[in-house]
């Protein structure tokens, strides 16, 4: 989590149980997640993607506001 969003939302360990709610993988996604998606898409090995969005989301697009229930 970044300051930024820390000095929102607080510490991590405070609203990661609500976020877990809402997305499939019910944690938060690492920096390192997102860093290797990118650089992936930096590759040769990504050539054939063009003009597409990837969601880095631990699967909260894929569920919706709905989020996993209670």
């Amino acid at each position: 989590m970044s300051l930024q969003a820390e000095s929102v939302f607080g510490e991590r360990k405070n609203i990661e149980p609500a976020v877990a709610k809402r997305q499939m993988n019910r944690r938060f996604c690492e920096p390192a997640e997102v860093a290797a998606t990118i650089a992936f898409l930096c590759s040769k090995d990504a050539s054939a993607i063009t003009g597409a969005e990837v969601a880095v989301d631990g699967g909260y697009l894929a569920l919706g506001p709905e989020g996993l229930g209670e």
